[in-house]
């Protein structure tokens, strides 16, 4: 009974009993192991993180370079679809900070009327969008509205009005607001047939 009591009581280090660990050769022992087992997790992780088709899933190697060709240019050119907008989106506060209000005369509440037709034109193509993406000729519309996205934005540079801004900026979350269920749509369906082919 008091052995067992022992047994219980008896303190560990990483599940070695005490009594055990009486040389620092096991201590070191210990501590390469677990070093190895950290080492080994970091590599694995690192494996997934790069290795995205492994042979086991996709035996086929024309498969596995077509399906990366495809996940990079989609993945990049929508990451940096996102970021672009995003900086656009921020860009607007910065130039009202540093000058705009001043170039193009802003009174009272024009920043904030700016940020409501940018919205309001970003939640009405947001709903056309969805209803577009799904035809056939819809392959042109994400690329078509980021052209013009591009143009509208570039326009803004030369606006010399807070009405010319107004109207810019409604146009701008018009052309935005398609990206977001375009994008969706082409992760949702376009990788998913290939990947099911």
């Amino acid at each position: 009974m008091s052995s067992e009591l022992n047994l219980r009581t008896e303190k560990t280090i990483d599940n070695v009993p005490i009594s055990e660990l009486h040389s620092e050769e096991k201590v070191k022992q210990i501590l390469q192991e677990e070093e190895k087992i950290r080492l080994d997790h970091w590599y694995d992780s690192f494996v997934k993180l790069v290795h995205w088709y492994p042979k086991n899933i996709y035996p086929d190697k024309k498969e596995r370079k077509f399906l990366f060709k495809l996940d990079s240019i989609i993945l990049v050119y929508i990451c940096a679809s996102y970021f672009t907008k995003a900086l656009d989106k921020s860009n607007i506060q910065y130039s009202y900070v540093s000058g705009m209000r001043e170039d193009i005369h802003f009174t009272g509440d024009d920043l904030s009327y700016v940020k409501s037709l940018y919205s309001a034109g970003y939640i009405v193509s947001m709903c056309i969008g969805t209803m577009l993406v799904t035809q056939k000729w819809a392959r042109y519309l994400l690329p078509s509205f980021e052209l013009i996205w591009g143009v509208l934005t570039f326009c803004g540079a030369a606006a010399k009005k807070a009405d010319h801004i107004f109207a810019i900026r409604f146009l701008i979350g018009f052309c935005e607001g398609i990206a977001f269920p375009s994008s969706v749509f082409i992760l949702s369906t376009c990788i998913f047939k290939v990947s099911m082919a």
